[in-house]
């Protein structure tokens, strides 16, 4: 007799079995954190958004949206919306409520692994309300833990948002799809409008999640099956009254602002524009009379809006200065062409990436012809999910749930036409699903990382105790490349010129700064009166990719790959007067011994 993959402890064990799996390779580089210089976030954002979170619940500074140690002399409004790290803080002063001697990122670094049982239900659960056959559902949510993009979002350390991003789109996808089921359901309505208006609060770019529940709306409208006023009103009040709520703690709120890369009036303006569309919408007969009003509200609309909408169409496309050298902004196939390869970028999404171009038709054309008003809300989200997916690496969050349930869909209705036997169709079902993965098995899946998970940050470890206490005694301003601008906020009390925050003009024109300063003589740099009181060098060109893996590279000739101030600084018998040696890192090649970073004192600073 066949499994019976509807009775309900079939989804409880699926959920079980995806998330400890799930968690088990996430704990695999715990080496990685706990290190022997200290416990230590994995991704270079997770050391800032761990400096934040430390400020707010056991530091001095207090929770903070604008920073005045970054970007000096100016500092800047932070990027990131309030809610994520204002959440962790408060987690942590329970925790050290309860365990006042424990250190605060042991119970920090964990947190994204905890998530991973939520986020695996969210999953499931939408292949419930898709209607996805009880048979499929397994494999879709397996697919989850194979995937090593779900380890670069829970994986422990990770203190980034993204596994609250992924999080959002779970709900949002399952609160959309949970209504169209039954539009008359008044909580169903107002938490989709909920969902939508909480993401802000966890990352300013969640405004997106709007676009394919007013997308639902419009094409059901188009198709003759417009959801009635009183189904979309429930959700056009709770979308602006959440988002408002969600918006006043936000600083860039209370100065003003009206931009989409910080939590602002943009965001409230957004809210604003898609509860009229779905009033309307509620309210009008499908006929070109109405069609040409929502065409002329949605123009209005936009008006205000352009300079951002234009902005972010620079963002996705990584036109804005240096973001196509950013790994995390290239496309998959941008990956796969360039010098990441093949292997390698399967190795992080496995066999489906090449067939997201496919998917995305796919789901296009069962847009036009399906009529079930929860596939049809599942179908634009998929086209909206995979295409960002498609954009950059850093958006994989939008589509990676999608790319896993859509290829079963699809396998569904072929079953459907052919008749197939179940017995057969699961076999080949299993089979496939291991030949789709198995670039991440033997890939990227199980590899082991150095500290923080990067080998530059790995590589420059060793020089943060010197920089620590330096700092405690006496704070100032680093001069460091952008890349170690998070790791010296996370370690020290000095302040940084830049770092990898690349959103604003402000802040590229202080990675420009940077650039320049470097090109300045260590004699000049060291007169008296300059404000600069540390340099935190490391050579330029020392690591190469090789199979998607920074690795040192032979350093013959290194001092001629780099600007004039760390020339001075690195690769100099005596050092100019003013300049102290606080720390150096070399490294041994055919060659001998080559310094490969430091860190210096002008001891003439202000």
């Amino acid at each position: 007799m066949p499994a019976n993959f509807s009775r309900p402890g079939i989804n409880v064990a699926t959920w079980a079995v995806t998330s400890l799996v799930t968690i088990a390779i996430a704990l695999i580089n715990t080496d990685a954190v706990f290190t022997p210089g200290g416990i230590v976030p994995m991704g270079n954002d997770a050391f800032y958004h761990a400096a934040r979170i430390l400020d707010a619940s056991v530091g001095e500074r207090g929770f903070y949206q604008f920073d005045a140690a970054i970007h000096v002399p100016e500092g800047s409004w932070l990027t990131w919306s309030w809610g994520f790290d204002y959440l962790l803080s408060r987690l942590v002063i329970v925790q050290q409520f309860l365990f006042p001697a424990s250190d605060p990122m042991s119970f920090l670094v964990y947190v994204p692994v905890i998530w991973i049982p939520v986020n695996v239900f969210l999953l499931l659960a939408i292949t419930r309300a898709v209607s996805l056959p009880a048979m499929y559902r397994p494999l879709a949510v397996i697919g989850f833990a194979l995937l090593p993009t779900t380890q670069t979002q829970h994986s422990i350390g990770q203190l980034d948002h993204h596994f609250m991003e992924l999080c959002f789109v779970l709900l949002v996808t399952l609160c959309l799809l949970r209504w169209l089921a039954d539009p008359d359901r008044r909580h169903r309505a107002i938490a989709l409008g909920v969902a939508m208006g909480a993401a802000h609060a966890f990352h300013h770019a969640l405004f997106i999640l709007q676009l394919p529940v007013l997308l639902t709306v419009g094409v059901l409208w188009l198709k003759g099956q417009s959801l009635p006023r009183a189904a979309t009103e429930p959700v056009a009040v709770a979308v602006v009254i959440s988002t408002l709520l969600v918006a006043l703690p936000s600083g860039p709120v209370l100065d003003m602002q009206f931009n989409m890369t910080t939590l602002s009036w943009f965001h409230v303006y957004i809210s604003a524009c898609v509860a009229v569309v779905l009033l309307v919408l509620g309210r009008l007969d499908r006929s070109w009379r109405s069609a040409g009003i929502l065409a002329a509200i949605s123009v209005v609309a936009l008006l205000p809006m352009i300079e951002q909408v234009v902005r972010g169409g620079e963002f996705l496309s990584g036109q804005l200065l240096m973001l196509d050298k950013i790994l995390e902004m290239q496309s998959p196939f941008a990956m796969i062409s360039g010098d990441f390869g093949l292997n390698a970028t399967l190795g992080l999404y496995g066999l489906l990436v090449l067939f997201l171009p496919l998917m995305i038709v796919y789901a296009a054309w069962r847009l036009i012809v399906d009529t079930t008003p929860v596939r049809i809300g599942y179908f634009v989200f998929a086209i909206i999910g995979l295409t960002l997916m498609l954009a950059q690496y850093r958006l994989n969050y939008f589509g990676s749930a999608f790319m896993l349930v859509t290829p079963w869909l699809a396998l569904e209705q072929l079953q459907k036409r052919t008749q197939w036997k179940r017995e057969l169709v699961l076999g080949v079902s299993v089979i496939a699903l291991l030949l789709t993965f198995r670039p991440t098995l033997t890939g990227s899946l199980f590899n082991r990382f150095p500290p923080a998970g990067n080998i530059l940050y790995a590589t420059v470890q060793p020089l943060m105790p010197a920089l620590t206490e330096a700092c405690n005694e006496n704070p100032g301003i680093v001069l460091a490349h952008p890349q170690f601008g998070h790791y010296i906020t996370y370690h020290t009390q000095c302040s940084v010129i830049a770092n990898n925050f690349l959103i604003s003009d402000q802040h590229f024109m202080k990675v420009e700064e940077v650039n320049q300063l470097f090109t300045v003589p260590a004699e000049i740099m060291a007169g008296e009166g300059g404000l600069i009181r540390y340099v935190f060098a490391m050579a330029a060109d020392t690591h190469e990719m090789v199979d998607g893996v920074a690795v040192l590279k032979s350093l013959d000739n290194i001092a001629e790959r780099n600007p004039t101030l760390m020339r001075d600084l690195l690769f100099t018998d005596e050092l100019p007067g003013g300049v102290s040696e606080l720390q150096r890192v070399e490294a041994q090649t055919a060659t001998g011994t080559v310094p490969v970073a430091g860190v210096f004192r002008f001891d003439n600073a202000n």
